[in-house]
């Protein structure tokens, strides 16, 4: 037991000093990790990848996501109802483990079941400003995120395998995380996730956009 309590102290006096040095790169880790990581698996065309098991490149990152952004959360403290100990990794952990788990399921399952859409044209444009594209651009992949093309006809269609996906993951996540003791925390945590979800996951295809114009 004493080894325990002088491992928790000496995760609790890291992490204290990291944040108090490192916060930027914290945030960095923890937006990459917990929001940011659906988004390099996500710009593949769905129509392209109607399959269930990851692919040998993508098992990478699916591991080291919910690493960096345990790492991130560890070092901000967040939430706040789990120390910055080693059983609070742990948590942050399964937090990051859990969520990747919903959201590649449902996401893959729907890929297989609904009819297939059409590959996802580049919102990065060469011919704007980086202004423009950082603008127009983020709205683009914003849009994709929600609606697609089908491979067959016009128009654009409800985005199912990407929207239900990440809405479902988020919702679910609730059930482990401290904020579900307080109904104000819950709200404010389901409506914050939410959009940075979103939000982390249309810049981070925008990201893959502009370095596959380079």
């Amino acid at each position: 037991m004493p080894r325990r309590a002088d491992s928790g102290g000496m995760m609790s006096t890291l992490t204290a000093r990291f944040g108090a040095r490192s916060r930027r790169v914290a945030l960095a880790l923890c937006g990459l990790g917990v929001y940011g990581w659906p988004a390099p698996l996500m710009a593949q065309p769905l129509a392209d990848a109607p399959r269930f098991l990851p692919t040998r490149e993508e098992v990478p990152l699916l591991i080291s996501m919910p690493i960096a952004g345990a790492l991130g959360a560890q070092v901000l403290g967040s939430p706040e109802g789990w120390d910055r100990t080693w059983d609070g990794f742990g948590n942050r952990l399964g937090d990051q483990v859990g969520f990747l788990l919903i959201e590649e399921g449902v996401r893959r399952t729907l890929t297989l079941v609904v009819p297939p859409l059409a590959p996802r044209a580049s919102c990065w444009a060469d011919d704007r400003s980086a202004a423009a594209n950082l603008t127009a651009g983020y709205g683009c992949a914003l849009w994709s995120t929600v609606a697609a093309r089908p491979a067959v006809g016009d128009g654009w269609r409800f985005n199912a395998p990407v929207t239900v996906s990440l809405l479902a993951a988020t919702g679910t996540s609730l059930a482990w995380r401290p904020e579900r003791a307080d109904a104000g925390k819950a709200r404010s945590f389901l409506l914050t996730r939410t959009a940075i979800v979103f939000g982390g996951m249309a810049a981070g295809r925008l990201f893959e956009d502009w370095r596959g114009s380079r």
